[in-house]
């Protein structure tokens, strides 16, 4: 099942790099940072009904944030991909 996900060994042999800190964004500079208003523009222009975000680890911690605010904004579910192993 690796066509929807990473090979597992992947996961497994990764090695973290410590000196990226998880760190949230400041709530008040999510949608600059993340350049929203972009990125429902892209979504939108291209009819896109499934929407999954990805992060690398260190920015999970703002990855609950954004996805409730592009729902908000779209009108539609967008999930979070939890396999960071990319």
């Amino acid at each position: 099942m690796d066509q929807f996900s990473s090979n597992p060994s992947v996961a497994l042999e990764k090695t973290v790099d410590s000196s990226k800190t998880p760190t949230a964004t400041n709530s008040a500079d999510i949608d600059r940072v993340y350049e929203l208003d972009r990125c429902i523009e892209w979504i939108k222009t291209n009819e896109y009904k499934n929407v999954c975000l990805q992060f690398p680890d260190y920015l999970l911690s703002d990855s609950s944030e954004i996805a409730f605010r592009l729902q908000k904004r779209l009108g539609q579910v967008v999930y979070i991909m939890g396999d960071s192993a990319y």
